[in-house]
């Protein structure tokens, strides 16, 4: 778990703290994972791409040009911020919006999973203080 993520946890996990700062910790988290996982050269490229699809006079079918980011892309965030512009441009969204748009539903992703994580992590304290057992299978 990164750093980001654990002070999400602390939080959640200190009876001190309510709904917002635990909210206020998770975007500073999600910003460690874009800065950690997406570079700026990726995310350029997907722009530029995008960018030239939206300009051109002849209009084809941007997953190609996207396509040939993978290797850029590598894992993690960038992956998946890729593979929801495919999913953008097969719904046939305007390529200006697509990168915005799959950032987003990237950051989506992240932050449930990150959420799991979090309360994978002081669950079984749950348990232990209430006597069940079980509760956390997601």
């Amino acid at each position: 778990m990164r750093k980001g993520w654990k002070r999400v946890a602390e939080s959640a996990d200190n009876q001190a703290f309510g709904t917002d700062e635990i909210r206020d910790a998770i975007l500073p988290a999600l910003e460690e994972d874009c800065r950690g996982e997406i570079s700026p050269e990726f995310f350029t490229n997907l722009r530029r791409v995008c960018a030239d699809q939206e300009a051109s006079l002849f209009k084809n079918d941007v997953a190609p040009s996207l396509e040939g980011l993978g290797n850029a892309a590598g894992a993690g965030l960038a992956r998946a911020v890729l593979n929801y512009a495919l999913q953008q441009a097969a719904l046939g969204n305007s390529p200006k919006d697509i990168p915005e748009r799959a950032l987003k539903d990237a950051l989506i992703d992240r932050a449930a999973k990150g959420a799991r994580q979090v309360r994978r992590a002081f669950l079984p304290r749950i348990d232990d203080a209430t006597g069940k057992q079980g509760q956390g299978k997601d």
